[in-house]
């Protein structure tokens, strides 16, 4: 299996690229398992990127069968999105309507960072919402009277209110589940989510205010790059802790490595080493080069060698925990400030 998933990520390092021409060893390659590892891992439309740079002519390429079977997964890929792009357009424009600013988190937000927007499966739709008016959170008062109107907003659309730490409603809008967020995420440890909540505060008024359009003429409000890269590297620390980090959180730190300014990343940089999440951006960095075949000149950060092959092992392991060397190493990566 090992070698297997390691063939894999050399197809996907193939794929992300258009402008890679290095085809991998593909004697005696496992195509019905690639296909099968890239629909796990959420990614087979980014995979089908390199299956159409491979062209069919290549003698140790998939079979038709195959090939068939992969057209089909792509057409539902591009439907879904579609979808989730009509379903965002739908929820920002309802809750502008409703006397809120909002900001997609994730989503077709991401998307719009990939060579082509439609080949990213879409998840979530995560939405952080501030009320018209209001100030950007500054005091406490002020915090707990937007959950309030937010908690009554979700209310005419669905019973499904539960407030938490980051959230107030979970709704299924289609196909797809909205979560709709009063700030965009938090960290169990007081100490640096406190920081983490005084970055998101200072940030609100540019990331409300920064709305982009769609060539499809969709408008909605995306973070700006430097926050991106900063909530990114937060939502990976979550997941290693909790569900597991999957490929697709990776590859969309790739995309945004590729598409944001020097000045950006060090913006950035600077605030994750705030949030003692350095070390853990300089492992995922050492992924996207070592692994992915980013270009260096797309990083600030220098890589981690170390920290970056546990974090490829934990990647390689899944959501399977094999007793106390795999917990130390996860401790390793998700301890703040090490």
């Amino acid at each position: 299996m090992t070698r297997d998933f390691d063939r894999y990520i050399d197809f996907l390092r193939f794929s992300l690229d258009p402008e890679d021409t290095q085809i991998p060893d593909l004697v005696d390659y496992d195509w019905e398992g690639l296909l099968r590892f890239s629909r796990a891992m959420r990614i087979a439309g980014i995979v089908w990127q390199g299956i159409e740079k491979l062209g069919k002519d290549n003698p140790n390429g998939p079979s038709e069968e195959v090939l068939q079977t992969w057209k089909e997964v792509v057409e539902g890929i591009r439907n879904y999105s579609h979808s989730a792009d009509g379903t965002t357009r739908v929820i920002y424009q309802n809750i502008r309507q409703h006397g809120f600013r909002a900001v997609i988190l994730k989503g077709q937000g991401t998307a719009m960072n990939y060579p082509d927007w439609s080949l990213r499966m879409p998840g979530d739709i995560d939405v952080w919402l501030q009320k018209e008016g209001m100030a950007d959170f500054q005091t406490a008062s002020e915090r707990r009277r937007n959950i309030e109107e937010i908690r009554k907003y979700c209310e005419k659309f669905t019973n499904n209110v539960s407030v938490d730490s980051t959230h107030v409603a979970k709704q299924i809008v289609g196909e797809i589940l909205v979560d709709i967020h009063h700030r965009p995420t938090n960290f169990k440890n007081p100490f640096y989510n406190a920081r983490m909540q005084k970055y998101f505060r200072s940030q609100a008024p540019r990331q409300f205010g920064n709305i982009v359009h769609l060539p499809n003429g969709a408008i909605f409000g995306k973070p700006t790059n430097d926050f991106c890269m900063v909530y990114q590297i937060c939502h990976i620390f979550k997941s290693i802790k909790d569900i597991g980090l999957g490929l697709r959180r990776l590859i969309d730190y790739y995309y945004l490595l590729r598409v944001s300014t020097r000045e950006e990343k060090e913006e950035a940089d600077s605030v994750l080493k705030k949030l003692g999440m350095k070390k853990l951006a300089q492992a995922v960095v050492w992924i996207e080069i070592e692994k992915f075949g980013l270009d260096p000149q797309y990083v600030v950060l220098p890589p981690d060698e170390k920290r970056g092959k546990v974090l490829y092992d934990i990647i390689r392991r899944g959501k399977k925990i094999n007793g106390m060397k795999d917990y130390w190493r996860r401790w390793l990566l998700c301890t703040l400030n090490f």
